[in-house]
């Protein structure tokens, strides 16, 4: 949600991705605001929480914790769940300029949190899938998602569908702005569809496209039932 600093995304307000959402018969959209993960997660927090206040049966609110501030985590992580009612942490390591195995220690307060409530967590897919890997295995309350795993090129990809073929609480989502021909089934396949969740990068991508990579991939009716919605339902603790 929200403007980039890098390139126009339009129709990015919470009210025009009500719109089209319902253009395209989408129930829930879980969001993170860019302004969180650019440059002051507390105030990109704030903006989603004013989002679900005024559409909450139609957001999910990812908190952002940036984990250069490490002073500021356990207050955010407090208000964002007590308070502004989130469902799920959401990473991004190359925004944060995590790069290195030891870089990844920076999140462990996030992930303590995490643990004790039980909480998803969205991990942007790259770098370090074997870090998260690793991080899964110890921390097995939470439940991670790699994200763009869509296209699987058989390189970068590699690595997250494996971990998520072969850990419990690995999962990975769909999202991915190249798409290789026949690449979404062969990650159904090569994963399963119990561990893959619909992902688009809405509004940075068009719903429409993204959705369409779900509904006219060749794959079973029921595996696009799971995938479009049933495990997210799982994950977000969704009633509704």
């Amino acid at each position: 949600m929200g403007p980039h600093g890098e390139f126009h995304i339009p129709r990015n307000t919470p009210e025009w991705m009500i719109k089209i959402m319902d253009r395209i018969g989408v129930s829930k959209a879980a969001i993170s605001h860019c302004i969180s993960l650019e440059s002051d997660f507390k105030v990109g927090n704030a903006i989603v929480y004013e989002a679900i206040k005024k559409f909450p049966n139609r957001f999910i609110g990812y908190a952002v914790l940036n984990p250069h501030y490490p002073e500021e985590i356990g207050e955010e992580l407090e208000r964002c769940f007590k308070h502004y009612g989130m469902k799920a942490i959401k990473f991004h390591q190359s925004l944060h300029q995590i790069k290195y195995p030891s870089d990844f220690e920076r999140y462990r307060l996030v992930l303590e949190y995490a643990e004790s409530n039980n909480l998803t967590m969205l991990c942007h897919g790259f770098p370090l899938p074997k870090k998260i890997e690793e991080a899964a295995r110890e921390y097995r309350n939470v439940n991670f998602i790699i994200a763009h795993c869509g296209s699987w090129n058989m390189r970068e990809e590699s690595e997250a569908l494996s971990a998520a073929k072969h850990v419990p609480n690995i999962y990975v989502d769909s999202s991915g702005s190249i798409e290789w021909y026949g690449a979404f089934e062969k990650v159904v396949d090569k994963v399963g569809s119990d561990k893959i969740l619909f992902g688009s990068d809405f509004p940075w991508c068009n719903l429409a496209f993204m959705i369409g990579r779900i509904l006219f991939a060749r794959i079973p009716d029921e595996d696009k039932r799971k995938i479009l919605g049933l495990n997210a339902k799982k994950l977000y603790k969704i009633n509704s």
